[in-house]
């Protein structure tokens, strides 16, 4: 018999308006339908790991942040729009540590970005703040002040003497002062007070002020001309005391001038520039960038003249756009407003600075104000800024600044009938199990785009749950987080019949050893163990299953419909004694094929077209992976329209998956097709390698022959 396959299956699920492309070169690799599962840069497909769950979360809706904190492990940020939550995920008690009201947010345009300990954020009409951690689950809420630095203050009690009087005959000079006490980072207060003194233009003066707390050094300034009000450097104290023999005041180092340009500006963005933090998309001024003194995140000052270090405030020329949307490092800092993406560059050696800091533009490419670019590898995930399209950057850097390049996929091209009705919410990366780049929807749907080892995508799942629980299951937030040691997905998700969201993990390969290599195939799922082998387990964990759909999976292999009674867990007499269950939501894998066509200019194809054909065989085979079993799963065949199937599906145990199934055609088949799908709502591993098609076709008598 002819036999037609599938066996690469990367480009993964295409939708209706890609399937007249059957002659491009990827068609073949694609299917109809994917559902919970992940593709392997094999070609081949498994069933996704499980969401194990970890607490509920009394909001309904929050945008999410994972940063370490100076700690070992990631703690998760959580904003809605009255409240800031701190979520430690990977404590011996998974929970909330720390809960603040805050000032309302506009929760999932809030701009993130961590410095140290701190992690400051921002949204439209807000004045920055900053969450910081001071030991291991205790952290504080500030609003931050922006000017000078607040660990030295303004240095009083400033006087000038003369020490040594010049000589009688030499001209009076009129000569003002200046102190600023610096800290141990280097950073200086605001000027003090200016004092002056007249005296022989000989004499030596001593100027004298008092201590102050937070000061390392103190350094003086003296008035380069009478009447300027500038000051130049003319040296360094460890002590609260200073010396001036006729030192020439240096005019390329002046005294500091602070201000505030962010209170008053509210900006929307924050971010990163090498040592500087960014604000930008401020109240009035959609494309004011402000970017801190070198080496802070709060403090602007300039002097006179200008320094490399000093703070820039500037408006982009970005005329065809509406606003600053977004910041992102790939080979250097990109920015990005709603209609394209730019380059933030400096001099020849990447040094951002007032007098060279350029922003020039790259490409057409705009970005979401709610959606931050996602690196993956050496490419970079951006977000449309109506939020129905994702593109894949990819950028070129050459010697010189301003010959910088970008390059673009659009992802969703072969997908585009998902995406056109809704936006996308966030997204995440996340390199284990399968490279993987995860998408939220406005509607509640998981999408999952898996990368190659060039960070190319190769092809699109869909995930769900709601083939097992009642009602849907909406997903409000993914983000990645370290344990210290590796990655994990966390995932916020509103699940049927509970209050709030369920804060749920997306297991790893090295933890599917759960109940002796079982794995983890249960979603919403929680581990209970006794001591002994028992067919009763009882855990406060069991009681929110108590009225739902959930099914338990044992460490001797045994799964069923869970029974549970308050919080005890009871297995059925049938059942073989456990130490071990895992309970929670089955969720089903699925794939469905192109049809599996027959072509006109085979010989078979011939024969379909000249024969008037009364019957057809198939054999449908699903090649597993060795260590795949399943023994609810089944291989269905969806017959063309009009076709009566006789037999289209059966049960399956073990490497090979048989279908012997058959259907009547009442007219000549004319090159028509059917399509194969594989259902498994089996607890465990599964892993796809080939779909297999027999045919066998002819008149009555050949068949009865």
């Amino acid at each position: 018999m002819p036999k037609i396959s599938q066996s690469n299956f990367s480009k993964g699920m295409i939708t209706p308006s890609s399937y007249g492309e059957y002659q491009k070169p990827w068609f073949r690799a694609s299917c109809r339908l994917l559902q919970n599962g992940l593709i392997l840069t094999t070609g081949a497909v498994m069933k996704r790991p499980a969401f194990e769950y970890l607490f509920n979360f009394t909001e309904t809706y929050v945008q999410a942040y994972a940063y370490g904190f100076g700690g070992t492990h990631d703690y998760v940020v959580a904003i809605s729009n009255t409240h800031l939550y701190v979520l430690d995920i990977f404590g011996t008690t998974p929970g909330i540590v720390a809960t603040f009201q805050i000032a309302t947010q506009q929760a999932g345009k809030v701009s993130f970005a961590a410095y140290g300990r701190g992690l400051i954020f921002t949204s439209l009409g807000q004045i920055p703040q900053m969450l910081e951690r001071s030991s291991a689950g205790v952290f504080s809420v500030r609003t931050l002040s922006f000017g000078p630095p607040t660990t030295v203050g303004k240095v009083t009690g400033v006087t000038v003497t003369v020490d040594t009087a010049g000589a009688s005959g030499d001209r009076n000079v009129l000569r003002s002062y200046v102190v600023t006490a610096v800290d141990d980072e280097g950073l200086e207060s605001v000027p003090s007070q200016a004092v002056s003194i007249t005296a022989k233009a000989t004499a030596v003066l001593s100027v004298t002020y008092s201590a102050d707390t937070g000061a390392e050094t103190y350094r003086i300034y003296k008035e380069i001309n009478n009447g300027s009000e500038v000051y130049g450097y003319i040296g360094e104290s460890l002590t609260t005391s200073f010396l001036d023999d006729r030192i020439s005041p240096d005019e390329s180092r002046t005294a500091p001038l602070y201000y505030d340009p962010i209170t008053n500006r509210k900006p929307r963005i924050v971010s990163f520039i090498g040592q500087r933090a960014v604000y930008a998309n401020a109240v009035e001024n959609k494309h004011l960038v402000m970017l801190s003194r070198t080496g802070t995140y709060s403090v602007f000052s300039r002097r006179q003249p200008t320094v490399a270090t000093d703070s820039i405030v500037l408006t982009v020329n970005a005329p065809d756009s509406l606003k600053i949307t977004q910041f992102a490092e790939l080979n250097g800092t990109l920015m990005f407003t709603d209609t394209g993406c730019y380059a933030v560059e400096g001099d020849i050696d990447g040094t951002i600075a007032p007098s060279t800091i350029s922003f020039n533009k790259l490409a057409g490419i705009g970005s979401s104000d709610s959606v931050p670019p996602v690196v993956i590898g050496s490419a970079l995930a951006v977000v449309s800024y109506d939020r129905y399209n994702l593109k894949l950057v990819k950028r070129g850097q050459f010697d010189m600044p301003g010959a910088s390049s970008v390059e673009y996929l659009d992802i969703l091209h072969d997908v585009r009938d998902v995406f056109s009705e809704h936006r996308i919410k966030n997204m995440t990366f996340m390199a284990d199990p399968v490279p993987v780049l995860w998408l939220v929807l406005e509607n509640g749907d998981l999408y999952s785009f898996t990368l190659d080892s060039e960070d190319s995508i190769i092809g699109m799942s869909r995930h769900t749950s709601t083939g097992a629980t009642p009602g849907h299951d909406d997903f409000v937030e993914i983000v990645t987080a370290s344990d210290g040691t590796s990655f994990h997905t966390l995932a916020f998700v509103r699940r049927p019949g509970f209050s709030g969201m369920c804060v749920e993990r997306l297991t790893h390969t090295f933890v599917d050893t759960a109940l002796n290599g079982l794995g983890r195939y249960l979603d919403s799922s929680v581990e209970v163990a006794s001591s002994t082998d028992t067919r009763s387990f009882t855990s406060p964990k069991l009681s929110r299953y108590v009225g739902k759909p959930a099914h338990v999976v044992t460490d001797k292999g045994d799964h069923f419909p869970a029974s549970i009674t308050g919080d005890t867990l009871t297995l059925p007499a049938t059942a073989t004694p456990a130490r071990q269950v895992l309970v929670g939501f089955p969720y089903y894998f699925r794939l469905r094929t192109h049809g599996l066509e027959v072509l006109a200019e085979t010989e078979l194809g011939r024969k379909l077209q000249l024969t008037h054909v009364v019957g057809m065989f198939y054999d449908t085979y699903g090649r597993l992976q060795d260590d795949s079993v399943g023994d609810s799963a089944k291989v269905s065949l969806v017959v063309p329209q009009g076709v009566t199937a006789k037999s289209a599906s059966t049960s399956f145990a073990g490497e090979d998956l048989v279908t012997l199934g058959g259907c009547d055609v009442d007219t000549p088949w004319k090159n028509a097709d059917a399509t194969i799908e594989l259902v498994s709502s089996y607890p465990f591993k599964v892993v796809l390698l080939e779909l297999l098609l027999d045919v066998n076709v002819g008149t009555k008598r050949e068949l009865s022959e």
